[in-house]
């Protein structure tokens, strides 16, 4: 009998118990799927204007702001705009792995699927239309639940439309 033919299943057997091991290692460090809890979401809408010229750089720099939004400094601040101000304001409630729609004027509809979420981080997917039903952005986040999220996109030459979203506790 040949020694080498058996140490072959001897070897796809380990090779096989590597592999659940690792499926279950990554199953673990994997974020925890809401499959009961929704999640409140605070989404508020801005406005960015006054871009800064490329001569200006994009570092952080001194931005103006509205009262209501000024936690969200330390994120504006890194965007190339001189001026934010908040559009609108709203909680929504998302339940798991549900599309939920939000109006938030008369130019566009955000729509929101709850990827994930855990104590500590959570993942969402955001869709967002202009009134002729163009999509604008179309992304999944993922961020801390401690802060906010921030995404946008241009909406002429001198503005942009962005989108801040928090998990409420």
């Amino acid at each position: 009998m040949d020694v080498s033919t058996m140490e072959v299943p001897r070897r796809k057997s380990l090779a096989c118990n590597s592999f659940v091991l690792v499926c279950v290692c990554l199953c673990m460090l994997a974020p925890s799927y809401a499959d009961d809890k929704q999640v409140n979401l605070l989404v508020r809408t801005l406005l960015a204007s006054k871009p800064m010229d490329a001569s200006e750089g994009h570092e952080k720099h001194r931005v103006k702001l509205d009262q209501n939004i000024k936690d969200l400094r330390t994120k504006l601040e890194q965007l190339p705009y001189k001026k934010f101000q908040m559009l609108s304001s709203r909680t929504i409630s998302v339940p798991p792995k549900k599309k939920v729609p939000l109006k938030i004027d008369s130019d566009s509809n955000l729509n929101f699927r709850l990827l994930y979420a855990n104590e500590h981080r959570a993942g969402i997917w955001l869709n967002w239309l202009d009134s002729s039903g163009m999509e604008l952005l179309n992304t999944r986040m993922h961020f801390n639940c401690t802060e906010p999220m921030v995404a946008g996109t241009e909406n002429t030459d001198e503005e942009a439309r962005l989108v801040a979203v928090s998990v409420q506790r």
